[in-house]
């Protein structure tokens, strides 16, 4: 088996109903990358849109490039059998918010080989590089949450490590590149992987760090 892969996944709403619309990885050790698109959700979702219906976290924005973007697109159970196909491949899969992207394949039939290991970015990183110099950084440029906590997501999280002009497009494979970056600062920090994250406990030290 591969090793491991780093993927993202992006998703919309329609009637209350999720789709996974677009689908990015990057093989960590060779960086193939893979990209790949949800022809049947787009196309409702473009549907909806034109017909003023609500459909949340996609936009004319979301619509442009699926029209511009030179990407293959695939009908729903083609575009799920490919990302099946290539998962099964590898040893470790990692995510920014692996619980989230791992959840949603899961609930769209998407398998995993047996002993498959699950690295979560986000609780690496926060493990890594959440202390006071970083709180202080994220407090200073007004990054925070609603709850006025220093904000740890992606965008947050490249913008400390690696460009602090950076704005996080929301398109799955140019996140993964990003989200790459943040996986090589944890790795040569020497940091430990986490397979998954607890918010209340970063929170809670996270108010100890602000007190």
């Amino acid at each position: 088996m591969k090793k491991k892969l780093l993927i993202d996944i992006e998703t919309l709403e329609i009637g209350g109903k999720t789709y996974i619309w677009e689908f990015g990885a990057i093989d960590v050790n060779t960086k193939q990358t893979y990209h790949i698109q949800n022809k049947t959700a787009i196309d409702k979702a473009i549907i909806a849109l034109e017909t003023g219906s609500q459909v949340n976290f996609f936009g004319e924005t979301q619509a442009k490039y699926c029209k511009e973007k030179q990407v293959i697109k695939l009908p729903c159970c083609q575009f799920y059998m490919a990302i099946q196909r290539l998962v099964l491949q590898y040893r470790t899969i990692l995510a920014y918010n692996v619980n989230f992207d791992k959840g949603k394949l899961e609930q769209s039939g998407v398998k995993w080989a047996n002993n498959t290991n699950f690295v979560c970015l986000w609780g690496s990183f926060v493990d890594c590089f959440v202390n006071a110099k970083y709180c202080v950084w994220a407090m200073q440029n007004k990054y925070t949450t609603k709850s006025g906590l220093p904000s740890t997501n992606a965008e947050i999280a490249f913008r400390y490590l690696v460009n602090p002009d950076y704005k996080h497009l929301h398109f799955a494979l140019d996140d993964c590149f990003s989200e790459l970056a943040i996986y090589e600062a944890i790795k040569k920090r020497k940091g430990k992987w986490k397979t998954s994250g607890n918010w209340q406990a970063v929170q809670s030290k996270m108010k100890k760090i602000i007190a």
